[in-house]
């Protein structure tokens, strides 16, 4: 792989290591108090967070080889403002998968707040909207938008690092709802009893 690429890529996983950290307010508390053990999870929380995005973009839009899904590939079609040519099936499938990320994203960013998303720690169980369909739509919304972008961009490397992606994201996951469940305690046991974590109910909401 390209040393630009592995450098995004070990970014993204030392910025998932530090968001996972920044989760763990108990251990933070202990050490520096109730008021600088939030506080300092805050911020540790919005850097990783944004680190986390950039590096993630980086991962798509780095030089790398072209994907090449085996069907349809006599078919283009070209984009002009960032004057490319794309295979036509990674534009349609591509899409798809964008359109949903950002709709399970967005939805669950207006749900929560975008300083409290940045976090992941709300000071209330939010249980409504995007959030009866699955306990983690923005990750779900994350992991869905990586796929789209990876095929609308056709990056070979991109698309293959998909397992690796969802493998931090379920890490970060897995810390939130630890998290959670220290602070909401049943009631965030009885949520995740009833909702999945990222393959989201239909019909509910």
């Amino acid at each position: 792989m390209d040393e630009l690429l592995l450098l995004f890529l070990a970014l993204f996983g030392i910025s998932a290591l530090f968001h996972i950290v920044s989760l763990n307010r108990t251990k933070l508390t202990e050490q520096f108090g109730e008021h600088w053990g939030r506080k300092i999870g805050n911020v540790i929380g919005i850097v990783s967070g944004w680190l986390l995005f950039a590096s993630w973009a980086g991962i798509w839009f780095v030089p790398q080889p072209a994907l090449s899904l085996p069907i349809f590939q006599s078919f283009w079609i070209s984009i002009p403002i960032i004057e490319i040519q794309i295979p036509i099936i990674h534009f349609i499938v591509g899409l798809f998968f964008l359109v949903f990320g950002a709709y399970f994203g967005l939805s669950a960013v207006s749900e929560l707040s975008l300083s409290v998303s940045q976090t992941q720690l709300p000071n209330e169980l939010v249980t409504n909207g995007i959030y009866v369909k699955c306990r983690h739509p923005q990750y779900l919304g994350g992991i869905l938008s990586h796929i789209g972008i990876s095929l609308l961009m056709s990056g070979l490397y991109s698309f293959l690092l998909t397992p690796v992606i969802f493998v931090a994201v379920y890490a970060m996951s897995h810390a939130e709802e630890k998290q959670l469940a220290r602070m909401f305690g049943d009631r965030y046991e009885e949520y995740g009893d009833e909702v999945p974590m990222f393959l989201p109910r239909i019909g509910k909401g």
